[in-house]
């Protein structure tokens, strides 16, 4: 696993070693620094979200896309 400096509604995404991205529960830069990427757990899947917001903004690292809906954060699927 890889940790980004890409966020989605301020929440810090990690990337698995088959190129997945997942949404971490951390905000916090300086929690982010110190966190073990191997104590980090694969729970929201936001590859397809992600992927589909850095192609529509040609941004690609460095970013925090606000206002995202995430539907397993919202109490959908």
């Amino acid at each position: 696993m890889k940790k980004t400096e890409i966020r989605i509604n301020n929440l810090f995404i990690y990337k698995d070693k088959g190129k997945e991205y997942y949404l971490s529960d951390i905000s916090s830069l300086s929690e982010w620094s110190t966190t073990e990427i191997d104590s980090l757990s694969d729970d929201i899947n936001v590859t397809s979200t992600l992927e589909e917001l850095m192609e529509k903004y040609k941004l690609f690292e460095n970013v925090n896309f606000c206002g995202i809906d995430i539907p397993s954060l919202s109490g959908g699927g």
